[in-house]
């Protein structure tokens, strides 16, 4: 045939006879196409229960992808038009896809695991050895996870994980050894330090063993200080101020106690547990007495001048609770217009300055509570229950009559715990030099309360800790303290 001819179809008569010399005879007919038969294989007993079990796994896999779920689909009509053997090996590359998306996923996870526990605070730096495998593992499972090879990219995290863990408990037992070197080391101390608390106790219960500084102090018209002063008026001032070591609350009594001028490192060193960054070590000098009360203010005290009574646990001899510090300023000013004309010149009731508060609550102490003893735990310590009620000595529950805890060495009683007592001062930064009578921001949008409270955690109760609110703000943790205080 000729190219042209083979172009022609076979079955046109005119073009068969034209060709082939045959007159009008038609061509034959195309012959039909047979289709072959469907191929049908079978699977013997053993992997019919094998396929079965793979396609319940893959099943149970695909229940949530829509592709995965048509590709069982297909195999199901497969194995169902009698291919039982093709529709297997269908199957179980469909399972081995399935495998390689989980370890896809193990992989991601993982790695997200292995990022979220990586030693904080540098510690790999401490370690750089070790620093060094980790990177280079993280490049190694990085590329082979690229190419594919995922379960090799596995096992390079587990060795990543290996690493992290080891280097988190070397660090572990560094510090548990450095721990038991402090405890043992205190230990060792604690004779010594014992009875360095029992001298220093004698010394500033003595007043007479005091050195106090005081400027100069006109009361009634006589005018002493440190370089012009005579006996009989230093006496008669003295006399007129013991009268407030009581004072009178409308027929209930409130007792003061007197505190002698003096310097003290306010804040914490760095080193102090629980410490918080605002309690910057410096040293602060007070040039003048003056007086604190010997309690918290107490419910009795609060009613005999005010008329009513706020607190949430109810109580005479418990302290005065959800007051505002507006409250407790107004307290103040009630008696000092009570005690009008017979104040000592220059004093008045007031709240103490947040410096006038620490001093007070440490009394010589330098330690973080003011019994001379440090904390042991930042939560509960047992150090701390000797001298107030907090969140874990029993306390957590509710307030708690005053004077039921040992008292500091000035004789004042919780200063730590049971409530939180307001200060004078509006909250801000420490100077960074030594200060004279500080007395705080002239303006701010918090004020300090200092002592922490029956709900506290031991760490909030320690001298130095600082802790502030709004002045409109009540809470049944907040009472304070009536001070006599020079006028500044």
């Amino acid at each position: 045939q000729t190219p042209e001819l083979c172009k022609a179809p076979l079955c046109n008569p005119l073009l068969w006879s034209a060709d082939h010399g045959v007159g009008t005879t038609a061509a034959p007919a195309p012959e039909k196409k047979v289709e072959s038969p469907k191929k049908t294989t079978s699977l013997d007993i053993q992997k019919l229960k094998e396929y079965f079990s793979v396609f319940l796994q893959v099943e149970s896999y695909a229940v949530d992808n829509a592709e995965l779920t048509q590709q069982i689909t297909d195999i199901t009509s497969h194995f169902d038009s009698g291919d039982q053997c093709g529709a297997y090996e269908s199957l179980l590359a469909l399972q081995k896809k399935i495998e390689y998306m989980e370890f896809v996923k193990s992989y991601e996870e993982k790695l997200q695991t292995l990022s979220a526990s990586y030693p904080a605070d540098n510690i790999m730096v401490k370690y750089p050895e070790d620093q060094k495998n980790y990177n280079i593992n993280l490049n190694v499972a990085a590329s082979l996870y690229q190419t594919g090879r995922v379960s090799d990219a596995l096992k390079i995290l587990d060795e990543m994980e290996a690493i992290q863990k080891r280097v988190i408990a070397a660090e572990d037992a560094k510090r548990k050894a450095e721990a038991e070197a402090k405890r043992k080391a205190e230990a060792e101390a604690e004779a010594k330090r014992k009875a360095e608390e029992e001298a220093k106790r004698k010394a500033v219960n003595t007043m007479e063993n005091i050195t106090i500084r005081v400027n100069p102090l006109s009361i009634d018209g006589y005018t002493y200080g440190n370089d012009k002063e005579s006996a009989e008026a230093k006496r008669k001032a003295e006399e007129e101020l013991k009268k407030f070591t009581e004072i009178d609350c409308n027929g209930v009594k409130l007792e003061l106690v007197k505190i002698p001028a003096g310097t003290f490192m306010m804040g914490s060193p760095k080193n102090e547990l629980g410490r918080y960054e605002s309690e910057k070590l410096h040293r602060v000098t007070l040039t003048e007495d003056y007086w604190l009360g010997k309690y918290q203010v107490t419910q009795a005290q609060w009613k005999a001048v005010m008329g009513n009574n706020p607190s949430e646990f109810k109580g005479d001899n418990r302290p005065v609770e959800n007051v505002s510090w507006y409250g407790a300023t107004l307290f103040c000013d009630k008696l000092n217009e009570r005690y009008a004309g017979k104040l000592p010149r220059g004093y008045k009731f007031d709240l103490p300055t947040e410096a006038q508060w620490e001093y007070a609550c440490r009394a010589g102490t330098k330690t973080a509570l003011n019994n001379g003893k440090n904390l042991a735990g930042e939560c509960y310590c047992h150090n701390l229950d000797e001298v107030t009620w907090y969140a874990h000595c029993g306390g957590g529950r509710e307030t708690h009559p005053v004077g039921q805890k040992c008292p500091n060495a000035w004789g004042l009683y919780d200063m730590h715990g049971n409530v939180y007592e307001w200060c004078r001062d509006w909250y801000g930064d420490y100077s960074n030099c030594a200060v004279t009578d500080p007395a705080g921001l002239k303006i701010g949008s918090r004020r300090v309360c200092r002592g922490g409270g029956f709900q506290s955690e031991a760490k909030c109760c320690r001298s130095a800790c600082r802790n502030y609110y709004k002045p409109s703000n009540r809470y049944n943790d907040l009472g304070f303290r009536l001070a006599l205080v020079p006028v500044q």
